[in-house]
């Protein structure tokens, strides 16, 4: 466990490159705010990573063709809330 500072837009648009063809297979538009470029958290990158892979596979799973996936977060002073919809 290693944990660190790190920006969520980052984190964000590995997951989206990581599935590219899977989105692009299925015509899937995935939507990423603004609001996210300048959250940071403070995490292990592995273990968020391996977190957003998990819940992002199950979007494109079950988005059907030519959806949309929608990940945003919030924040507040001691916690993030990461949302997939």
């Amino acid at each position: 466990y290693h944990p660190e500072d790190l920006k969520v837009k980052d984190l964000f648009e590995a997951c989206h490159e990581f599935f590219r063809s899977n989105l692009n297979e299925k015509n899937i538009r995935f939507e990423i705010p603004d609001n996210c470029n300048e959250l940071i958290i403070y995490a292990d990158k592995s273990m968020i990573e391996t977190v957003l892979r998990n819940i992002i596979w199950n979007a494109v799973k079950f988005t059907d063709y030519g959806g949309k996936i929608f990940i945003d977060a919030v924040m507040d002073s001691e916690n993030s809330l990461i949302k997939v919809s």
